[in-house]
Protein backbone atom coordinates (compact mmCIF):
# COMPACT_ATOMS: atom_id res chain seq x y z
CA UNK A 1 0.00 0.00 0.00
CA UNK A 2 1.15 3.90 -0.52
CA UNK A 3 0.48 6.15 2.45
CA UNK A 4 1.00 9.71 1.57
CA UNK A 5 2.96 12.36 3.93
CA UNK A 6 2.10 16.08 3.05
CA UNK A 7 3.66 17.41 6.69
CA UNK A 8 6.83 18.33 4.86
CA UNK A 9 7.14 22.47 4.08
CA UNK A 10 7.91 24.26 1.28
CA UNK A 11 11.77 25.08 1.23
CA UNK A 12 12.90 28.48 -0.71
CA UNK A 13 15.65 27.47 -3.48
CA UNK A 14 18.40 29.59 -4.12
CA UNK A 15 18.54 31.50 -7.36
CA UNK A 16 20.70 34.70 -8.80
CA UNK A 17 17.50 36.01 -9.90
CA UNK A 18 16.50 37.75 -6.33
CA UNK A 19 12.93 39.36 -7.62
CA UNK A 20 11.68 35.45 -8.63
CA UNK A 21 11.35 33.36 -5.45
CA UNK A 22 11.34 29.62 -6.03
CA UNK A 23 9.87 26.47 -3.69
CA UNK A 24 10.62 23.21 -3.55
CA UNK A 25 6.87 21.50 -3.02
CA UNK A 26 7.79 17.93 -1.00
CA UNK A 27 5.57 15.17 -1.18
CA UNK A 28 6.79 12.33 0.99
CA UNK A 29 4.94 8.55 0.35
CA UNK A 30 5.60 5.16 2.18
CA UNK A 31 5.45 2.15 0.17
CA UNK A 32 5.18 -1.54 1.23
CA UNK A 33 5.42 -4.70 -0.75
CA UNK A 34 7.94 -6.76 -2.28
CA UNK A 35 11.22 -5.57 -4.70
CA UNK A 36 8.73 -6.06 -8.24
CA UNK A 37 5.84 -4.26 -6.56
CA UNK A 38 7.79 -1.18 -5.41
CA UNK A 39 9.89 -1.36 -8.87
CA UNK A 40 6.67 -1.40 -10.89
CA UNK A 41 4.74 1.21 -8.71
CA UNK A 42 7.94 3.95 -9.28
CA UNK A 43 7.89 3.24 -12.86
CA UNK A 44 4.57 4.12 -13.15
CA UNK A 45 5.14 7.17 -10.97
CA UNK A 46 7.85 8.38 -13.37
CA UNK A 47 5.29 7.85 -16.22
CA UNK A 48 3.06 10.17 -14.88
CA UNK A 49 2.45 13.81 -16.70
CA UNK A 50 3.20 15.25 -12.82
CA UNK A 51 6.62 16.47 -13.28
CA UNK A 52 8.73 15.97 -9.83
CA UNK A 53 12.45 15.62 -8.71
CA UNK A 54 13.80 12.65 -6.34
CA UNK A 55 15.39 13.75 -3.28
CA UNK A 56 15.90 11.09 -1.19
CA UNK A 57 14.36 6.74 -1.19
CA UNK A 58 15.36 4.87 1.53
CA UNK A 59 14.48 0.76 1.43
CA UNK A 60 14.17 -1.75 4.24
CA UNK A 61 13.45 -5.18 3.82
CA UNK A 62 10.71 -6.06 7.15
CA UNK A 63 10.77 -9.76 6.35
CA UNK A 64 11.37 -11.21 3.22
CA UNK A 65 10.55 -10.68 0.54
CA UNK A 66 8.75 -7.61 1.82
CA UNK A 67 10.26 -4.16 2.00
CA UNK A 68 9.17 -1.00 3.42
CA UNK A 69 10.25 1.92 1.27
CA UNK A 70 10.25 6.10 2.27
CA UNK A 71 10.47 8.19 -1.09
CA UNK A 72 11.07 12.09 -0.93
CA UNK A 73 10.42 13.89 -4.27
CA UNK A 74 9.83 17.32 -5.23
CA UNK A 75 8.53 19.34 -7.79
CA UNK A 76 9.31 23.24 -8.13
CA UNK A 77 6.88 26.55 -7.88
CA UNK A 78 6.98 30.27 -7.61
CA UNK A 79 3.79 29.79 -4.92
CA UNK A 80 4.58 28.70 -1.13
CA UNK A 81 1.71 26.05 -0.41
CA UNK A 82 2.29 24.74 3.08
CA UNK A 83 0.61 21.06 2.76
CA UNK A 84 -1.68 21.52 6.33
Amino acid sequence: GVKENNSLEPEPVKTAAAPLRIYKQFVSLELKGNYFEILNYLKRLEGTRWRFYWDALFYRVSGHPDARVEIRVYSLSIERRSHE
